[in-house]
């Protein structure tokens, strides 16, 4: 029959649910191998087949997957760049969904590449999210994919502008900022972020610095550039800055800002004389009109500024100056009144605005004759009080002070020359002479000293110079003076350690805090210079090591390990706490050494394994490993059982104690014992051993080894006739000892049962009646009983089951007694008599014999048939079997009766008692009380009463330290272990039992004494002495206190501490008891300590003890003499008589003895004074005239040196300049330097500025040249104070100019004398203006508004602001200040103009806060600064932007309507209407208005049914395009934007199960237990497990099963040869939830090798049928019948269709009883061959035949 098919739909293949890869896989793997398993398998039968042709397409199975997957790619790559793989399946095609410019993707092996050079600054997002659809015939997956484009650094930082020119204005102060705008990169993270400005050329004398100021994530927001020091217009007035920005790219990027800066000159220099002082000396006889001397002035500035014109404003007729030349004249001549000069003051001002004035002072002295002694005077640069310094290392010229020699004398009296005396014998320093004109003095001098060689501290710390100064005067007079020099310290030395390397050995073992090494290093400088502080620099990782940074000293800081690491190098730093620090390094190596501190490990425990029985000889079972971390014997492992297993597997394993490999040492029985649990010690070879246990858990493998044998063997049974069908006849039982299935017996009826009148359960062995006996047809039966376990055997004997049919007249025989009871030894001999059964009939012929029937399993009894007797016929044994129930059958005529017997076996005593250990072990502590109960030994003895009666005794006692409970077994102390030594104790202990004989067992049993903490640590002494020299080195271990402890363990472990006496932390201890110096000694402050030590042990509570250290400090020669002062001066009265105590010099020393004794004495022999060498004491030896000295000497002082020695080994000495002054009278008044004073100060000067000093001198001597200085007039305000004793002026009070521009003091100098003398002298003090006045602004704030479209330099607004001062503090410069991070915005600096310098968005900042500061050019400048508020409006100049390209939902099928499925989010960062976004839909696919979207708020929700079973018809996915647009108007000025909503549906479980198998199958009679029969197969349209079909049998006792994945339906048992047909009911159930069921009737029709069914009307059928048919339409009707025979019982059935030449179950289905064929499923022509054919195989079955009977077949 053929069909003709018109139209084509295509089947969609269901798709996997899956929820990740692994899953999937899975499920794919799982459902490709079921459609193999449900491929049609046809039964290979040999009838004529005709043909019904319809060639359909077998579909396609394809699974996908929905990983997502992330990519990422640099930017710039050229088109074609692979960017990454999409996994791919066969049969699937890979598209974007909503294809990217960007990239492209191969359809075929997903493969995406870039399509065009990508630049992530032009990238709106530089993150694409796309969606991936994976297609087959039958499904489409989403994989979401997501690429993103690395930024690479390829933008440099750019500045808004190339070039940009500044300008400053010179004498700014230092520090003045000009904002510059920053630089920008459009690079992405690291490489956009600008991290460094530098200025990298043009930056001359490095004039200007950069100011960074940071934002909140550290990067630079503002760039100030910044005035290094005051500018000068005449030194440069232009500067070409370069300013680079660089990126933290890798590499970095840098971008460069041309600057130019013009310097603006100000009249900010006045005219400066060349000195400021003039000092000349001229003969009384000088002529009017000789020209003095030229003064010259010059001005830095430049032009009418720098124009210099002299003059002198004072009223005085005696000078003149020209206004052009300088050049000083002199008016008149000149008389010599006094030394005092003629002082002028000659002023020179410039031609600028304002005038700038300078000034210089001119000293003319009046040249006279030789009366005064040269004055020596110091200078230093420091202010170190009465001492000079000098750095050690300073260059040869440095200066070290400035010696000032005056003469008030003229010409060769007043020159004069300066040496240095004594001190200087190194010839470290020299003196060069500069020669001043000094007001005062016809002449002066000033000397610098000088370095002259290297000057080293380390060698000499002071110097003492005695200074002489001579005139050339006659008589020649001079003046010595002594200058102390201190040398101060420079960091010129590292430290230097006194060993390069350095190495130390430990024991892994040592306790924390340990001591490893003292490392210590020496400085030679002073002070911090040497203060070294030690740090351990590297090799510490493990932190095991700390360093006293003060001392040096290495010590343990945690528990070594050597298996961690066997050597340490450590890198030891010791560093100087100079300001620049020096360092110097050396390496400690320690060595460690092992310890067997570690037990061996097993490396995979426990073990598991299994091992074959009956496998015979040695067998290796498994290899176990341990590794031990130790070195040498520490960590070699061996290997062995405990004794427990030795014990309870003797024989049966072994272990290579090498290799740790198991073997079996005989063959293992399953049956016997089925697994073993071995334990392993892991042991090593130490001193002290440690071990480790492992467990190995052996299973025995069954084998089938074993034959069911049955017991009984033989049943006797009566049942009486006429009893119903399935009466109960006896149930048979056998045994089978292996397990599993080995052991599952099947039981079945093989003879005896012809007329099939018995029946027996197979898995039961129960026996019942299929029908009614009748024992006039037959009387007894004898059914003979097989037993086959699961793999096949059978047992060697059958079981035979004698069934007497009885009738109600029946007497069977009778036993004399119900229940027998005997007794019998278990040693009895074989045959023992055991006891008689007897039984009778009333039948007098009957002939009675007698059968042990059950009870007796192994054959132990047995009884004669004839008398009944028992007997015994094997040995016994009572504790395997302490009685027996015999089950005795007496028969007779095939009557049977039974009876019970009782057999008790009676004990003998056969066993020994057994401990269930051989050898164990338990702790004792030793503190324990005696009779204290520690360990219970238990033994068993498998015996009866008395002879399993267990005692004890103790077989092996030390020293009768132990008793034993004689019947409980507990083990008790009977002695205190307190005293004893030892530390374990071997005892045996017997059990014995109380039969006869008597027998026993031994337990060895290891008792440990576990020690307990009652021992305190004991120190040898109680109270130790040492002494040691305060110079002893830090670190040094002195004395060793160990303690000891008698207890064990932790118990004993000792560990030290002082507790008290340790003053400064002076001692330390170790571990090990070893004490040491912690910290530098030193006699002098401590002589002594009375340490307390305390030792402490490990228990707990822990015990101490203490003992008590005297450490005495024995004294070193380490301190010198000091003088009290370093310099003495004593003044002795002229005339004093002859030894008048002048004054006593003093030194102490702070050492003891011989080192503290001193002695004085001058330098050099002195005749006019004696010094007492013990007590210092200084007298006179002669009577002086203070006159008469004056005029010899030149002076009318002495000044000599004096030293003090000590009497050490090696003495120390110290020096003192002493200063015998000759006392005056007073007869001189003070006498001011200057005739009067001007000074000028800043109205802003702080209170503490220094005005002047006024000078004045008094030729007296002592308190009578001794001046005060006060203010008499002028300071009426009280803005002024004057040093009493320096002339100091300072100012006290704040100053207004405006209030007061002048001040004019009356200064008053006054000496001390008994009768003062003084002088008036007046001082003139000019208030100068400052910039006090700050700009203001002509607006405190402004507010405007903006369009973000307005170009950039187009004009904002501009800002005004005015300053009261005047010249350059009244000129005013603008700049914005803050509020413009994006430099949007400039302001011009002179005219406040503000422009736009960026264009402006509104999306990213609608408002500015503008903070514009006005600034003043004064020194230093005011500021103010008004606020400007820019409003930006918003332009509509961004579309509306979707966050993702696509959206991925998934839904489930059948949801109802208005559901949400989705939200989609538009952004538009316009505001306004331009920013608000309404939402439609422009396309779904596939067609139909399945969704809506709300245009508010985007909210997708469902329109229509969702059905998956439809979406699979399509394209198997919902793609919706969204479009987002904003509400600009008018509205074409309007944009918008779309995503792609890409709808994923679930699978529900709405479809059960539907059989596409035909409904019979034809099976050979012959065909063998384990055949296959057929393949059931069903359809279900859902996907995963909704619809994964599991298939069940509903009736089981059917000889068939079903595999419940495949349907394959397997024969189990043989056919019986009755049977016609079978019927199996088949259930197809999905995986769902809920699942779905669907029911199937199969029938199985049996064939014989004859054909004598029924013969069809025709030999062959054709039809025709259209495709897309509706379901159940008929296509051709078949008949079958006999020609003999018209009313049999035909049935007819499909068994099998072929389309496309591949089995197509389903597609037809039979009318059975009609023979109505019709389609079962919608046909599609394209799904098959060119042909279009089907061939569909039919069978007649004639169920009228009472006999089997073979069907024919036809083709159809």
């Amino acid at each position: 029959m053929r069909l003709q098919l018109h139209r084509r739909r295509d089947w969609i293949a269901a798709p996997v649910s899956s929820d990740g890869k692994d899953k999937h896989k899975t499920m794919t793997l799982n459902n490709l191998a079921r459609n193999r398993r449900r491929m049609w398998r046809m039964s290979s039968s040999v009838a004529i087949v005709c043909h019904l042709t319809l060639f359909l397409a077998l579909f396609g199975f394809a699974s996908g997957q929905t990983s997502d997957l992330v990519f990422t790619i640099n930017e710039e790559q050229p088109p074609g760049v692979l960017v990454g793989e999409i996994p791919t399946e066969s049969g699937f095609t890979y598209t974007f969904s909503d294809p990217p410019v960007e990239f492209e993707l191969n359809r075929n092996n997903g493969e995406i590449r870039t399509s065009q050079i990508i630049d992530r600054e032009q990238l709106r997002k530089d993150v694409f999210d796309l969606l991936v659809l994976a297609t087959s015939n039958s499904r489409t997956n989403p994989i979401e994919v997501r690429i993103i484009v690395a930024d690479l650094n390829d933008n440099s930082p750019a500045f808004p502008e190339p070039t940009d020119r500044i300008s400053f204005s010179e004498n700014r102060r230092i520090g003045t900022q000009v904002i510059l705008e920053s630089a920008t990169d459009p690079d992405k993270a690291s490489n956009g972020n600008i991290v460094q400005y530098s200025i990298s050329d043009g930056n001359s004398e490095n004039a200007f610095r950069l100011v960074v100021i940071p934002g909140p994530d550290g990067l630079p927001i503002y760039i100030h550039l910044e005035t290094t020091f005051s500018l000068d217009y005449e030194s440069q007035d232009f500067y070409q800055l370069t300013i680079s920005a660089r990126d933290d790219g890798s590499p970095s990027r840098s971008g460069v800002l041309h600057l130019n800066i013009s310097v603006l000159d100000m009249n900010d220099n006045p005219p400066i004389f060349d000195q400021s002082e003039f000092i000349i000396s001229i003969n009384e006889s000088t002529p009017a009109g000789t020209r003095l001397l030229d003064v010259h002035a010059t001005d830095g500035d430049s032009g009418i500024n720098g124009v210099v014109e002299y003059f002198i404003d004072e009223d005085t007729s005696k000078f003149d100056v020209e206004p052009d030349s300088g050049t000083i004249i002199l008016q008149e001549k000149l008389d010599y009144v006094s030394s005092d000069p003629y002082q002028v003051t000659v002023k020179a001002r410039d031609k600028g605005s304002p005038t700038l004035y300078g000034r210089a002072f001119l000293s003319v002295f009046v040249i006279d004759e030789n009366d005064h002694d040269p004055q020596i005077s110091f200078g230093f640069y420091s202010d170190t009080g009465n001492f000079a310094t000098v750095t050690e290392g300073a260059a040869m010229g440095s200066i070290v002070a400035l010696v000032t020699v005056t003469d008030g004398d003229q010409g060769e009296n007043g020159e004069v020359s300066l040496q240095i005396l004594n001190g200087n014998e190194l010839q470290h320093f020299i003196l060069e002479t500069l020669t001043l004109l000094v007001p005062g003095f016809s002449q002066a001098n000033i000397f610098k000293l000088l370095v002259a060689s290297d000057v080293d501290r380390e060698n000499v710390e002071q110097y003492n110079l005695t200074l002489v100064a001579h005139d050339n005067g006659s008589p020649r007079r001079q003046t010595t003076e002594s200058l102390i020099i201190h040398v101060v310290d420079t960091n010129d030395h590292p430290p230097e350690f006194q060993a390069t390397d350095y190495h130390a050995v430990l024991s892994e073992g040592e306790p924390i805090g340990s001591f490893v090494e003292s490392l210590t290093a020496t400085d030679a400088d002073s002070g911090l210079n040497a203060v070294i502080v030690y740090s351990i620099s590297a090799g510490n990782d493990l932190q095991w090591f700390e360093i006293d940074s003060e001392t040096g000293l290495v010590t343990t800081k945690a528990q070594l390990d050597r298996e961690v690491a066997s050597v340490i190098e450590l890198n030891i730093t010791a560093i100087d706490q100079g300001v620049q620090p020096m360092s110097s390094s050396t390496t400690l190596t320690v060595t460690i050494l092992d310890e067997n501190d570690e037990a061996p490990v097993f490396t995979n425990p426990p073990y598991t394994t299994s091992v074959p029985e009956n496998i015979i000889g040695r067998f290796e079972v498994i290899s176990v490993l341990a590794v031990d971390g130790d070195q040498g014997t520490n960590g070699l492992v061996r290997y062995a059982f405990t004794a427990d297993v030795e014990h309870q597997y003797p024989g049966i394993f072994s272990i290579d104690a090498v290799s740790g490999t198991i073997f079996t040492e005989t063959a293992l029985n399953h049956e016997d014992v089925s697994e073993y649990d071995l334990i392993v010690r892991a042991f090593d070879a130490g001193e002290t051993p440690k071990e480790s246990l492992a467990n190995v858990h052996v299973d025995v493998g069954d084998e089938n080894d074993n034959v069911p044998v049955f017991y009984p063997q033989t049943y006797l049974v009566t049942i009486q006739e006429n009893e119903p069908e399935n009466t109960f006849v006896e149930r048979v039982t056998a045994s089978d000892s292996d397990s599993g299935n080995y052991g599952t017996l099947t039981y079945s009826i093989i003879s005896g049962n012809a007329a099939g009148k018995f029946q027996i359960d197979g898995s039961t062995g129960e026996v019942t009646t299929t029908s009614g006996l009748d024992r006039e047809e037959e009387s007894s039966y004898t059914l003979v009983i097989s037993a086959v376990d699961g793999g096949g055997q059978a047992a060697e004997l059958n079981s035979e089951v004698y069934i007497s049919v009885g009738d109600i007249q029946d007497n069977p025989p009778t036993f004399d007694e119900s229940r027998y009871e005997f007794e019998i030894l278990e040693s009895a001999v074989s045959n023992a008599l055991v006891g008689q059964v007897t039984a009778s009939s009333q039948d007098l012929n009957a002939q009675i014999t007698y059968t042990i029937f059950s009870g007796d399993p192994n054959g132990q009894f047995e009884i004669n048939d004839i008398n009944g007797e028992i007997r015994t016929s094997r040995d016994l044994d009572r504790e395997t079997t302490p009685s027996f129930e015999l089950t005795i059958y007496a028969s007779g005529k095939n009557l049977f009766g039974r009876t019970t017997v009782d057999v008790e076996i009676l004990d003998v005593n056969d066993n020994s008692p057994q401990f269930l250990r051989s050898m164990d072990s338990t702790d004792v502590v030793e503190n324990w009380e005696v009779g204290r109960h520690f360990y219970h030994a238990e033994a068993t003895d498998a015996d009866s009463f008395p002879n399993g009666i267990v005692v004890y005794d103790i077989f092996t006692n030390p020293d009768d330290t132990f008793g034993i409970n004689r019947t409980t077994g507990w083990l008790f102390l009977t002695r205190d272990l307190q005293g004893s030594t030892q530390d374990n104790y071997f005892v045996q202990i017997r059990a014995s039992d109380l039969g006869t004989p008597r027998m026993t067992a031994l337990l060895d049993l290891i008792i440990t004494v576990r020690d307990v903490n009652n021992h305190s640590p004991e120190f040898a002494a109680q109270r130790f002495q040492t002494s040691i020299s305060e110079t002893t080195e830090v670190n040094f271990r002195f004395v060793d206190l160990e303690a000891t402890d008698r207890d064990q363990g932790t118990n004993g472990l000792i560990t030290y501490s002082i507790t008290t006496g340790n003053n400064g932390d002076a001692f330390g201890i170790f571990p090990d008891g070893q004490v040491y110096v912690k910290n530098f000694l030193d006699r002098e402050s401590i002589s002594d300590y009375i340490l307390n030590v305390e030792a402490r042990d490990g228990g707990i509570p822990s015990r101490t003890a203490s003992t008590e250290l005297l450490v005495e400090i024995l004294d070193e020669n380490d301190n010198r003499p000091f003088f009290d002062n370093s310099s003495y001066i004593f003044n002795l009265q002229e005339g004093s008589a002859i030894d008048t105590i002048v004054g006593t010099i003093f030194a102490t020393d702070r050492d003891l003895g011989d080192n503290a004794e001193l002695a004085y004495s001058f330098v050099e022999n002195q005749t006019q004074f004696s010094l007492n060498p013990i007590t210092g004491i200084i007298k006179n030896l002669v009577v002086f005239d203070r006159e008469v000295l004056q005029a010899e000497t030149g002076q009318s002082y002495f000044t000599f040196d004096a030293v003090v020695r000590d009497k050490g080994v090696v003495p120390f000495q110290d020096r003192s300049s002493i200063t015998i002054v000759i006392s005056d009278i007073n007869d001189n008044a003070p006498v001011f330097s200057r005739s009067s004073y001007q000074a000028t100060i800043s109205e802003l000067a702080e209170n503490g500025t220094h005005v002047l000093r006024v000078t004045a001198s008094d030729s007296d001597d002592g308190d009578n040249s001794y001046i005060v200085y006060s203010i008499m007039e002028g300071n009426e305000e009280k803005k002024f104070h004057i040093g009493r004793t320096s002339g100091q002026i300072t100012l006290i009070g704040l100053l207004d100019r405006e209030t007061t521009s002048e001040y004019m003091l009356t200064i008053k100098a006054q000496d001390a004398g008994t009768i003062p003398m003084s002088k008036m002298i007046g001082v003139t003090i000019e208030v100068l203006d400052e910039n006090d006045h700050m700009p203001i602004f002509t607006q405190s704030q402004l507010e405007l508004e903006v369009t973000e479209c307005l170009a950039i330099g187009e004009p904002i607004t501009m800002v005004s602001a005015t300053d009261v001062d005047i010249g350059e503090n009244g000129l005013i410069s603008y700049s914005i200040t803050d509020g413009d991070i994006q430099n949007a915005f400039r302001v011009n600096p002179d005219t406040g103009d503000i422009t736009l310098s960026k264009l402006l968005d509104h999306e990213t900042k609608s408002s500015y806060t503008l903070n514009v500061t006005a600034r003043d050019s004064g020194f230093p400048p005011q500021t103010s600064v008004t606020s400007i508020i820019v409003h930006v409006r918003d332009c509509n100049d961004n579309s509306p932007v979707f966050p993702q390209h696509s959206v991925v939902k998934w839904i489930d099928e059948e949801i109802i309507l208005n559901t949400l499925v989705a939200i989609v989010t538009a952004s538009d960062p316009d505001s306004g209407i331009n920013g608000d976004i309404r939402y439609s839909i422009e396309s779904q696919e596939p067609d139909g208005e399945h969704f809506v979207i709300n245009r508010e708020n985007g909210r997708i929700v469902t329109n229509a049914r969702i059905d998956y079973e439809y979406l699979k018809a399509h394209s198997g996915v919902f793609k919706v395009i969204v479009k987002a647009t904003d509400q600009a108007l008018p509205r074409e000025s309007r944009r918008s934007a779309t995503s792609e909503v890409v709808i994923f549906v679930r699978d529900i479980n709405d479809n059960s199960p539907v059989f596409q198998t035909h409904n019979a199958v034809v099976l050979s009679r012959d065909a063998t237990v384990g055949s296959q029969v057929t393949t059931v197969t069903a359809n279900d349209p859902d996907d995963g497990d909704n619809g994964d079909i599991t298939y069940t049998l509903i009736n089981r006792s059917v000889p068939f099963e079903i595999n419940s994945e495949t349907g394959e339906v397997e024969l189990t048992r043989n056919i019986e040869a009755s049977a016609l047909s079978y019927t199996l009911l088949v259930n197809a159930e999905d995986g769902g939830q809920i699942p779905g069921r669907t029911s199937s009737e199969i029938t199985i029709l049996i064939v014989d090798d004859t054909n004598n069914g029924p013969t069809f009307a025709v030999t062959s059928y054709t039809s025709s049928i259209s495709e897309n048919t509706a379901i159940g339409t008929e296509v051709v009707t078949i008949t079958a019948g006999y020609l003999d025979n018209t009313n049999a019982d035909i049935e007819y059935y499909i068994t099998s269709v072929i389309g496309g030449d591949v089995p197509r179950e389903g597609d037809f289905q039979m009318m059975t009883t009609t023979g109505v064929i019709s389609n079962g499923v919608v046909l599609d022509r394209e799904l098959l061959n060119a042909d279009s054919l089907y061939q569909v195989t039919v069978y007649a079955v004639d169920r009228s035949s009472t006999t089997p009977r073979t069907a024919s077949t036809q083709e159809v």
